[in-house]
């Protein structure tokens, strides 16, 4: 039998992928807030781009969301702990203070639900009878929506010369293959499957921020992502994934979700009566990977014997007692996926990403071997990380030089996830 809150994570996957109104959208995911059993309070977190056409989706989400869950324990002012930045991206170390912050009564004692929402959006005018995707009417002036992705597909004009963090982030995240689909894409839905996958990999980040470091106390997290359609009138949303995840004293466990693919390829919107419709391919082998030898254990196998000095290392710390408790947490986790027939391929990447930046604080050789185990062998990264492994090399060394490459791992076809993780981990 399924328990209230599956059920209500059902009801609101059911609107995955569909344009709805705002309130509808923040409906469900109150009620499905509501079911999680046994909460003694909540904490809010929002994260959306800084452009001033989401505060339709700022009230939206105060007045139907957080408001109900929190009035009786917060002030109206002090009860969403929001991130507000170019394209709407998770910052490193957020939730991690959004929970601490909302963690009070139950530093001592019951469960805690982090509801976290991550929304991007895009600008809708008519011409006509036909919807314009991409741009809005800003104050008499039609303008990009939104900004940051459409910068993304154009590149900023002084990006040569002058550093955009978030313009090298999100270029790291989506990836040559992506961005080359997308800005081949002369369609009039471009930016909407640009925005889809933003949001997709962004939550991706919030899983791995959680997963990496959980919180300390028995918690609850509730993650959607949306696109919000910023449009003359009410603006509207499309749910375009939703996570609930669970942590206590025995470790980390994914209790259930769905989304959209970050794959452009596999997403297909189209226009239903004037609204948004975005299907997704459901994960499928056949798909091939740039690397295809990757996709199972005994090719990783095999491209881990040609590794050199790189091997060794995995060898080696595989053994360690670090790697081996690292080992069995995420068997624990992929077993419980398993248990509720959720595919392991659907959470590798952020599992494996999780595994690598927590792994990498101590053994960050480690880490890097597995870059260059995913890395595509005709690669300029695989290049540079045997010259790294080829030459003697320090600690501090080998921990900037993940850091340089962590951010692709965003790139990796999930099947090539999953058998990196079974064959490291044997899940």
């Amino acid at each position: 039998m399924q328990s209230a809150s599956s059920t209500a994570l059902a009801s609101l996957a059911r609107l995955l992928g569909r344009e709805t109104s705002l309130d509808v959208v923040h409906g469900e995911i109150r009620r499905a807030a509501q079911t999680v059993a046994r909460v003694a309070e909540y904490g809010m977190c929002l994260i959306t781009c800084s452009d001033e056409f989401q505060g339709e989706l700022r009230a939206s989400f105060d007045r139907d969301v957080a408001q109900p869950l929190m009035a009786p324990l917060t002030l109206q002012q002090r009860r969403i702990f929001s991130v507000s930045n170019l394209g709407g991206r998770v910052e490193p170390g957020a939730l991690e203070l959004a929970n601490d912050h909302f963690t009070v009564r139950t530093a001592r004692e019951g469960e805690k639900l982090l509801v976290v929402e991550l929304a991007a959006h895009v600008g809708k005018i008519l011409e006509g009878h036909d919807a314009v995707y991409g741009t809005l009417d800003r104050f008499g002036v039609r303008s990009p929506c939104c900004g940051a992705l459409t910068l993304l597909l154009e590149k900023p004009r002084s990006s040569t010369t002058v550093r955009y963090p978030w313009f090298e982030q999100l270029t790291a995240f989506f990836g040559p293959e992506r961005l080359a689909e997308l800005r081949a894409d002369a369609g009039p839905l471009r930016l909407v499957r640009t925005a889809v996958v933003h949001a997709v990999l962004q939550v991706e980040t919030a899983i791995v921020d959680l997963l990496r470091d959980p919180p300390r106390t028995p918690t609850h997290a509730l993650i959607c992502a949306l696109i919000v359609v910023n449009q003359r009138g009410p603006d509207t949303a499309v749910l375009v994934g939703v996570h609930h995840l669970r942590f206590d004293a025995a470790g980390a466990w994914i209790e259930g979700g769905a989304s959209l693919r970050a794959r452009p390829d596999s997403l297909a919107p189209v226009l239903e009566n004037g609204r948004l419709r975005i299907d997704s391919r459901p994960l499928a082998r056949e798909e091939s990977p740039r690397d295809e030898e990757l996709v199972t254990r005994d090719g990783v196998a095999r491209r881990s014997g040609r590794l050199g000095p790189a091997e060794r290392v995995l060898r080696s710390a595989l053994a360690s007692p670090e790697l081996t408790s690292e080992a069995a947490r995420v068997r624990a986790l992929t077993q419980q996926l398993g248990n509720r027939s959720i595919d392991v391929a659907t959470y590798a990447r952020p599992i494996l990403r999780a595994v690598l930046q927590r792994v990498a604080r101590q053994q960050p050789e480690f880490a890097l071997a597995v870059l260059y185990l995913c890395a595509n062998a005709r690669s300029p990264r695989a290049t540079e990380l045997a010259a790294f492994f080829a030459r003697p090399t320090t600690t501090e060394a080998a921990q900037r030089t993940f850091l340089h490459f962590e951010r692709e791992l965003q790139e990796l076809d999930v099947f090539v996830a999953r058998a990196v993780l079974d064959y490291l981990f044997g899940v």
